[in-house]
């Protein structure tokens, strides 16, 4: 509310701005243009919040969606998480298993047991990764809201409206990362459950 009402009153200065431009005929900005700009973007900011929280929130129905259908699919009859489901067909345990690697040679044993590290060790990179992406998510999404009246703003003036860009750039990027990254995860769940994967 206090940054909608600061946005309000910017308006005021812009009119301001626009007049003093006229009268002196700096021929910097279009006059008509932007007082068409500020006529709808003084409608719209007072919607700024309600307009940004639809975006954020499709994003997340749509991550829901791909969520439900990943953590649906069954494994033994029975409804898995995602660690679950990739623990169960990549079966990383496998990797570091002495057995395994019984008529080996210490060389290929060693190698085996190198790589299998390696793998484990990048998946819970990837997970960890994903993880501190998310709760960035969260954060920057909170910020993105409480500046959107100062970003519809900005978009008046061409001087400002590159923040306007900007803004809303890294509002669709960090809205959709949910539901696309866990659209991959479920599609490389499909892969990995696949009979043509799990017989390889």
């Amino acid at each position: 509310t206090v940054l909608r009402d600061i946005a309000n009153i910017t308006f005021i200065f812009i009119i301001l701005y626009i007049a003093i431009s006229t009268i002196l005929r700096l021929g910097t900005i279009n006059t008509k243009q932007a007082l068409v700009n500020v006529i709808i973007i003084a409608f719209l900011i007072n919607f700024s919040l309600f307009f940004t929280q639809v975006i954020i929130d499709t994003s997340n129905i749509l991550a829901k969606f791909f969520y439900t259908n990943a953590t649906s699919i069954t494994v033994d009859n029975q409804n898995a998480g995602i660690g679950k489901i990739f623990a169960t067909a990549l079966q990383p345990q496998t990797l570091l298993d002495q057995n395994a690697y019984k008529n080996q040679s210490f060389t290929k044993t060693g190698a085996g047991f190198l790589f299998g590290a390696v793998a484990v060790l990048l998946a819970a990179f990837s997970f960890l990764a994903a993880a501190i992406m998310f709760i960035a998510r969260t954060a920057v999404l909170i910020l993105l809201m409480l500046l959107s009246p100062l970003a519809f703003a900005a978009y008046i003036l061409n001087d400002f409206r590159e923040y306007f860009t900007k803004w809303w750039r890294t509002l669709l990027n960090q809205s959709f990362f949910a539901p696309m990254y866990l659209l991959v995860i479920y599609v490389v769940l499909l892969v990995i459950l696949s009979p043509q994967f799990t017989d390889i």
